[in-house]
């Protein structure tokens, strides 16, 4: 699956792998330059970068018409656009259909529209209802074999547990988090979480282990950047 380069790879490649196959196949084959189209705001998404995935998005002069994955799809990256632009009515109406859609198709996206319903809760300090959202994405993911969606549910699990104060918890998860995202190659993740870790050590009194933790973390990070495709 071409999504996967997302966390196999830097999001330098994946941003540069989206643009070359757009201009590849949206020519010829319309359903795929779709595809990668959408894959080029999700990658925008990941850069930071709400309103340039707001003008792929537009390019495409709405969602497609098909009540189908390519439709929720879209409607659910313009949901985290306008999230992140600060436009949370409009966003909450998008997940709203996004999650009708999901339900009245059986879609695979369902962990992905409670992944981003979970970033809505935390977004307006719902904390405890966000982290149950996470849980249950993690789980429907799981269960549909999304392992990007596990991995990123891996990672906000683990930093509520931080936050929260949970510190041992934190360490179990960031560990069962770090086994799934390196056995998956999913590196950008794993680097995530491996910070993640290293502070649950901190917060334990374990400052040895935790600058161990901390200097891998940093390994991973410079890993990512070599990997990176200019």
């Amino acid at each position: 699956e071409f999504r996967r380069v997302l966390f196999r790879s830097s999001l330098n490649t994946a941003e540069v792998r989206a643009r070359r196959s757009f201009e590849k196949f949206s020519k010829g084959t319309p359903a795929w330059g779709l595809r990668f189209r959408l894959l080029q705001a999700e990658v925008s998404l990941s850069l930071s970068r709400p309103q340039e995935a707001m003008d792929f998005l537009s390019s495409l002069g709405g969602p497609p018409s098909a009540q189908d994955d390519a439709a929720i799809k879209f409607i659910l990256l313009s949901a985290r656009a306008n999230l992140r632009l600060k436009r949370p009515d409009i966003a909450a109406r998008e997940l709203g259909e996004a999650r009708r859609l999901a339900e009245a198709t059986h879609s695979r996206l369902m962990g992905e529209v409670l992944r981003d319903e979970a970033l809505m809760e935390r977004d307006v300090g719902h904390l405890d209802g966000a982290l149950k959202k996470f849980q249950q994405s993690l789980n429907v993911a799981r269960q549909n074999g999304d392992l990007l969606t596990q991995a990123s549910d891996f990672v906000d699990i683990s930093l509520a547990a931080l936050n929260n104060g949970h510190f041992e918890e934190a360490l179990e998860i960031t560990q069962q988090a770090a086994a799934f995202t390196r056995s998956n190659q999913a590196y950008r993740q794993l680097e995530m979480v491996t910070g993640n870790m290293g502070w649950a050590y901190y917060n334990l009194g374990d400052f040895e282990r935790a600058l161990a933790i901390f200097q891998e973390a940093e390994r991973l990070a410079l890993r990512l950047d070599r990997k990176s495709v200019v």
